[in-house]
């Protein structure tokens, strides 16, 4: 009985061993051929490397969290450029106010106007004019002096366009409010200026006299500036860069004839304080004006201005 338990022992364990050579794969159990085997890649959803277990909580349009530190950003929100579509609209609009101010102006201050004119060749009538603004004419000369503002803004924007320099504003409306403001500060600051240094010397009737000369010279170049604008705007393509230049030449040609009356007001200081007047030339007129070329210059190359 023995023997016979031990035969069929035998015979079990070779069957065994006989289903142990036939196997052909590897042990699955076998920690070595685990190790061997290349890493499998693991793709994480929604292309984060992070744990895919994080939760995120929902952030407002515009901002913008951190993984890390959770601090806000805000995200910058594309710029809207003004829509071309509206431009010739806009054009003819802006060009109807210029000229009908220009119009409704010349038809009730005429008289004004006409004195203007005179003080602008003439420096004895330029002190009668000073006179009279002085007895209550001023506040008429303030309101035809506003209007250079607003053709003088207008002109720029058309420079600025015609250079294909791209403005802040989304609407062309903004731009062009952009150009009047900063006609009006450039012009503000330098009667400011004036006015600061007629307190600080004992020059305030010579610098009050100077700063009506630069009022008269503005009526006169917003008269000039209201057709000079219109035929910018709608004369041919060909024809625009040449009249952009011709008015920036006519301009300079104001600004020397309106330094060549401030040399006559300060006459008697131009010969007596030569060094005091020249340094009044460099840092009042000729330092501003470069420094206002140059940030225009820098502006339209794309150059940084500091």
């Amino acid at each position: 009985m023995r023997k016979l338990k031990a035969k069929a022992l035998v015979f079990f364990f070779l069957i065994i061993a006989g289903f142990a050579d036939g196997q052909t794969s590897e042990n699955p159990f076998d920690l070595a051929f685990r190790l061997s085997a290349p890493a499998e890649t693991v793709v994480v959803p929604n292309g984060t490397n992070g744990n895919p277990f994080d939760l995120s909580a929902p952030t407002q349009p515009g901002r913008k969290i951190t993984s890390k530190s959770g601090v806000v950003k805000k995200i910058a929100k594309p710029r809207r450029l003004p829509n071309p579509t509206r431009y010739p609209g806009f054009l003819l609009g802006a060009m109807l106010v210029s000229l009908l101010l220009l119009t409704f102006f010349i038809t009730f201050f005429r008289n004004l106007y006409g004195r203007a004119y005179q003080a602008m060749l003439n420096d004895n009538l330029l002190n009668q004019a000073y006179r009279d603004r002085q007895s209550g004419a001023g506040q008429a000369y303030m309101i035809l002096y506003s209007l250079f503002f607003i053709n003088g803004g207008l002109f720029v924007f058309l420079l600025l366009r015609h250079k294909k320099v791209v403005l802040p504003g989304e609407t062309h409306l903004i731009n062009l409010l952009y150009c009047v403001g900063a006609v009006l500060l450039v012009v503000l600051f330098k009667h400011l200026l004036l006015r600061i240094i007629g307190a600080i010397f004992p020059i305030g009737k010579e610098i009050s006299a100077y700063s009506f000369t630069i009022m008269i010279f503005g009526i006169m170049i917003s008269l000039f500036l209201g057709p000079a604008n219109f035929l910018i705007a709608y004369a041919p393509e060909s024809f625009t860069a040449l009249l952009i230049n011709g008015t920036l030449g006519i301009l300079v040609l104001f600004y020397l004839l309106r330094s060549l009356r401030g040399a006559f007001i300060a006459n008697n200081y131009l010969l007596y304080y030569k060094f005091h007047f020249l340094l009044y030339l460099c840092t009042v007129e000729i330092a501003p004006a470069l420094a206002l070329v140059k940030i225009i210059s820098n502006q339209l190359t794309g150059m940084p201005n500091f």
